[in-house]
Parts: structure tokens; C-alpha cells; sequence
């Protein structure tokens, strides 16, 4: 019996200088639901993954909801509710930036940067 030992490929060893992660309206119909915005939190900074900078952009659209349905104040607090699981979810050496891009309506937009003080890292 021939067994074989699989190595791990020849860049595995190498540490990301910078990873992406992209999130859109994640949100559920009457609630936060970020379990996907937490699992992109957690991959970008865990020390094991070794990424230098990391970019978390999330984008919400707010058309996508009428206004009925009661998720404008919901989104009104999104924000807010994404500085506080950055601040609780991460040590604070990592370098990482949260962008919250909301649309709330065609042809306008609502930035924010989290932390404010890396704004310069994408250009605001």
C-alpha cells in the first residue's frame, strides 16, 4: 500500500497583506441578523490568519425595505450597532476597517468609516 503525505502548497505559509470582505443588506425583516458580518469580523482578525489590513465593506441599500416594514429605524441604528462589535470583537492592534455604505435613496449615499481615525486608508 503506497500512502502518500500531502504537502500544504507552496504559498500557504505566506500572511495576506491585505483581505477583503463584502457584506450586502444584511439584515433580516424585523431585526439585526449580522451572524455573516461577525464571521467576516472574526476571519479578518484572528491572529492565526495573520492579515495585515483588513477591509469590511458593508452595504446597505434602504429602497430594498418600504417603509412599512419598520426596518428604517433599523437601519437608522445599523451604524451604531456595527462600531460596538468592532470595538467588542477585536484586540485593538488589529488593523482594521469597517466602511458602512448605505443608499437610502437612488442617486444619494451615507458613509462611515469605523474606526474614524483610519478614514485615510480608503480616501475619506
Amino acid at each position: 500500500m503506497d500512502i502518500r503525505r500531502i504537502k500544504p502548497p507552496p504559498f500557504s505559509r505566506h500572511e495576506p497583506k491585505a483581505a477583503l470582505e463584502f457584506g450586502l443588506n444584511e439584515i433580516g425583516t424585523t431585526k439585526m441578523e449580522l451572524k455573516h458580518f461577525k464571521k467576516d469580523l472574526r476571519r479578518l482578525t484572528d491572529s492565526r490568519n495573520k492579515v495585515e489590513r483588513g477591509y469590511l465593506l458593508f452595504f446597505v441599500r434602504r429602497e430594498d425595505y418600504h417603509k412599512k416594514s419598520k426596518m428604517h429605524p433599523v437601519i437608522d441604528r445599523l451604524p451604531d450597532v456595527l462600531k460596538r462589535e468592532v470595538e467588542e470583537n477585536q484586540e485593538p492592534t488589529t488593523n482594521l476597517v469597517v466602511l458602512y455604505l448605505e443608499s437610502p435613496s437612488p442617486g444619494s449615499s451615507r458613509k462611515e468609516v469605523i474606526p474614524k481615525d483610519r478614514s485615510a486608508w480608503v480616501g475619506f
